[in-house]
């Protein structure tokens, strides 16, 4: 809730699913996700854009049936 805050306009994705409650999929409408996670590192903060195997984030929210555009400015955080 306090990214969504922060940034009005923060989609948090799969709200409704069960998953575990400290990792989430966050999308950022307009804002480049690779520039936001460069950012975020410089801040301290550790997001990440991918999974293992080096799976990019975007192409496994796409395969989820997420809109192309948004997957596009998503991060995925494992807050504590």
């Amino acid at each position: 809730s306090g990214i969504v805050k922060g940034f009005s306009g923060a989609t948090v994705l799969f709200q409704q699913v069960e998953r575990l409650p400290n990792c989430c999929a966050i999308a950022f409408p307009g804002v480049i996700s690779d520039a936001l996670l460069f950012l975020l590192h410089r801040k301290g903060i550790y997001a990440s854009l991918g999974g293992g195997q080096c799976q990019k984030l975007s192409h496994i929210l796409i395969a989820s049936g997420v809109d192309e555009v948004l997957a596009q400015c998503a991060l995925s955080f494992s807050l504590s």
